[in-house]
């Protein structure tokens, strides 16, 4: 069992796939991977909608210098450009899925903390942006689509943002790797607790994702440990994917803040191109 929202990770190890398009590269010491599923049943082998998924690794990522930082975002800034073919749009709602009061869940709710927000301004040029912070179900009673539904119903922006934090299967890509995709998402299915999906489909119009691995199941760590000594433990894996286990990085606050800082900063590099950190 493979528990992962990377596409990347997904799709690693399972050879040629009809359907399924895979480009890699190295720029500046990152590395670029985009996936693109093409159809319904390459989308079905690999457990992940029709859409293009963009993951963007950088090492060390959370102790990036300020400079470096910058460079990180405008080339995330470009990654989100280029996943809508440069398209603009008049009007963007941003929201921050997931729970603030649970650190490794609180990626989507920091970062709208940081985005630029022109909605309410009537003389505002350019993009104007709408943020939101719908909670979790467990929290609202109400479902995470409604909520953006009945908003979208209201501003009636052309575009959607969500960000939210991701499973990852390896331990490295944590606070290391950041997904853009366009085929929407599916809050809490890297943790087995799936809701409605959030999607073109689901909410009527285009979609962008973007996630940050925080956490990774502990069945997968000893699974990994015990391959790598030739041992086998069937029953210790299987009870730690019964319990449904996940690990954190112990210094997780201050390093999803550096990482909600970054993607709200490329969100906002994108959207309004004469914005600058001094704005911010």
């Amino acid at each position: 069992m493979i528990y992962s929202d990377l596409a990347m990770e997904t799709r690693a190890g399972c050879g040629k796939i009809p359907g399924i398009c895979v480009e890699q590269e190295k720029a500046e010491g990152r590395t670029v991977t985009r996936v693109t599923v093409e159809n319904k049943d390459a989308a079905t082998f690999i457990g992940k909608p029709v859409g293009t998924y963009v993951t963007i690794e950088e090492k060390g990522l959370t102790n990036l210098e300020s400079c470096e930082r910058e460079a990180f975002s405008k080339a995330l800034s470009a990654e989100m450009r280029a996943l809508f073919e440069n398209k603009s749009f008049s009007s963007v709602l941003i929201a921050g899925i997931g729970n603030r009061n649970l650190t490794p869940d609180a990626l989507g709710p920091r970062c709208v903390e940081g985005i630029l927000v022109t909605g309410h301004l009537r003389d505002a040029d350019g993009c104007k942006t709408f943020v939101l912070n719908p909670g979790v179900t467990g929290q609202t009673g109400i479902e995470t689509k409604g909520l953006l539904a009945s908003v979208i119903g209201t501003v009636r922006p052309d575009l959607v943002i969500l960000v939210d934090a991701l499973c990852a299967r390896a331990t490295d890509r944590i606070l290391s790797t950041v997904q853009l995709t366009n085929a929407g998402v599916v809050p809490g299915s890297g943790l087995g607790n799936r809701r409605c999906a959030l999607n073109k489909e689901t909410l009527g119009i285009p979609v962008l994702a973007v996630g940050v691995p925080t956490v990774v199941h502990a069945s997968t760590i000893i699974e990994d440990a015990l391959e790598s000594r030739s041992i086998e433990n069937i029953e210790l894996t299987d009870l730690l994917e019964e319990e449904k286990l996940v690990v954190t990085p112990a210094d997780i606050d201050e390093s999803l803040q550096i990482c909600a800082e970054v993607i709200a900063h490329a969100i906002n590099l994108w959207l309004h191109p004469d914005f600058s950190e001094a704005q911010a």
